[in-house]
């Protein structure tokens, strides 16, 4: 079996190094603008004679049919890429191209499933496994690994954790493609489908008027570390929150997000429900700070509002 990987995120990486360790990896292709990732990716080229090349939207179909071309791969893994691949070349290898995408498809389909779905507080995800089709994320389903979501996960942790995931998935589906018998093709159900776009700065601002306390918690743990933090203010200035605990107390107050009076100095704030968080962790432009630390520092009043 040879395989070719389309890829433009270190979430892949994990799985490139097990497909090379065990000779199947045929050749990469990287979009140029990601150097990181390139500079990553050329150990695996240079010491195993894999073929790495770079592409670029304005070139997508001749570089990848040239690549194509030259490598004879049997089927093309996509672990995240920006560009839709050409229609004309998805049937070119044997088994076309497969693309891995982490949420439960057809939910969460579109560019940063992680996010919503800690924000939305689910609790199970996985990798799905789909044949690629002129549509993002709308191909029949392989294959699908499933994964849990822990409720103190941040979207890192998350995304670390799916990389080995992924791995699973990639084997699994090699064990299908390796059979020599047909896989069956599960269609999407287009009525359970759930798409949502990549977030924009309003979707990682704590809205304390109307968020409860567990809203506040899961989209606190979706904006660590990849969005640095969700953003509020206090006396006119913004900060970001990178970690926050629910401590079980309960506290009407006339106005959420006002701070709490604590015995221990920790930064304590109401939300919507009148349940109370800790500020574990803030980021502000002079660094970053436990709340307590912040709440001396900065000289934080009970009684003041975060906005």
């Amino acid at each position: 079996m040879k395989i070719g990987v389309v890829c433009n995120h270190h979430f892949g990486l994990n799985a490139i190094n097990y497909l090379a360790a065990n000779k199947l990896i045929v050749g990469i292709a990287v979009p140029g603008i990601n150097m990181q990732l390139i500079m990553q990716l050329k150990q695996f080229s240079e010491s195993g004679g894999i073929s790495l090349i770079t592409v670029t939207k304005e070139t997508l179909q001749d570089d990848l049919k040239n690549w194509l071309e030259s490598i004879h791969a049997d089927a093309v893994f996509v672990f995240s890429f920006p560009f839709r691949i050409p229609e004309t070349l998805l049937n070119i290898p044997k088994h076309g191209f497969i693309n891995f995408h982490p949420s439960p498809l057809p939910l969460y389909r579109g560019p940063d499933p992680l996010f919503w779905q800690i924000k939305n507080g689910e609790t199970s995800t996985g990798i799905t496994a789909h044949q690629m089709n002129k549509n993002f994320d709308r191909g029949p389903v392989l294959f699908f690994e499933s994964e849990t979501i822990t409720p103190n996960e941040t979207y890192g942790f998350l995304e670390s954790k799916l990389s080995f995931t992924l791995i699973r998935a990639v084997i699994g589906l090699l064990n299908l493609l390796q059979n020599n018998t047909p896989i069956p093709l599960v269609e999407q159900k287009e009525k359970d489908v759930s798409y949502f776009t990549r977030p924009t700065e309003k979707d990682l601002i704590i809205y304390w008027q109307n968020q409860n306390a567990v809203s506040v918690c899961n989209l606190v743990r979706a904006c660590n570390p990849k969005f640095q933090g969700v953003v509020t203010s206090i006396r006119g200035t913004p900060l970001r929150i990178l970690q926050v605990t629910l401590t079980g107390e309960k506290l009407e107050s006339p106005t959420p997000g006002t701070i709490l009076n604590d015995s221990t100095g920790n930064l304590k704030v109401v939300c919507a429900d009148n349940n109370v968080l800790i500020i574990d962790i803030v980021y502000i432009q002079e660094g970053c700070f436990s709340g307590k630390v912040f709440k001396e520092i900065f000289n934080i009043q009970n009684g003041e509002v975060f906005v």
